[in-house]
C-alpha cells in the first residue's frame, strides 16, 4: 500500500509535499489537475499491478517451477528484514520529520546565501 501513497506510509508525503508545492505556489487549477491525474494513473497501475500478481492466473512457467520447487512462506532470516522495512515504513508515514529535519536542516545550510554588497556568497 506504500506504493500507492496510502496515508500512513512513507511514500504519502512525497505525493502529499507536491500538493503543498502547488498550493505555495499559486495553485494553478491545470497544474493541480495534472498532478492528480499522475497521482490516480499511478494508484491505478499500482493497484493493478499488485492485482496481478497477487491474485491473478499463474503462468506456465510458474507452474511448471513449482512442480519441482514449490512456493513456501517467508522463512525467519527473511521475515526479519521484511519486517524492519514495514516498521521503517510505517514509522516514517507516521513522524516524517524522523528524516525530513534533518535533511531540511542540511539543505538550507548547504544552499543559504548571505547577500552582502550585492554579491551572493557562501557563508
Amino acid at each position: 500500500m506504500a506504493v500507492i501513497g496510502l496515508p500512513g506510509f512513507a511514500n504519502f508525503w512525497g505525493e502529499f509535499g507536491v500538493f503543498l508545492s502547488i498550493a505555495a505556489d499559486g495553485g494553478k487549477d491545470l497544474t493541480l489537475a495534472l498532478a492528480l491525474l499522475g497521482v490516480v494513473i499511478s494508484t491505478l497501475f499500482g493497484l493493478r499491478a499488485i492485482s496481478r500478481i497477487l491474485f491473478g492466473e499463474p503462468s506456465k512457467a510458474l507452474v511448471e517451477r513449482e512442480k519441482d520447487h514449490p512456493v513456501k512462506d517467508l522463512t525467519t532470516t527473511e521475515r526479519i528484514p521484511a519486517f524492519v522495512l514495514l516498521i521503517a515504513l510505517v514509522w516514517i508515514g507516521i513522524w516524517p520529520r524522523t528524516i525530513a529535519d534533518p535533511v531540511d536542516a542540511e539543505v538550507s545550510h548547504k544552499f543559504s546565501i548571505e547577500l552582502i554588497d550585492g554579491q551572493g556568497r557562501q557563508p
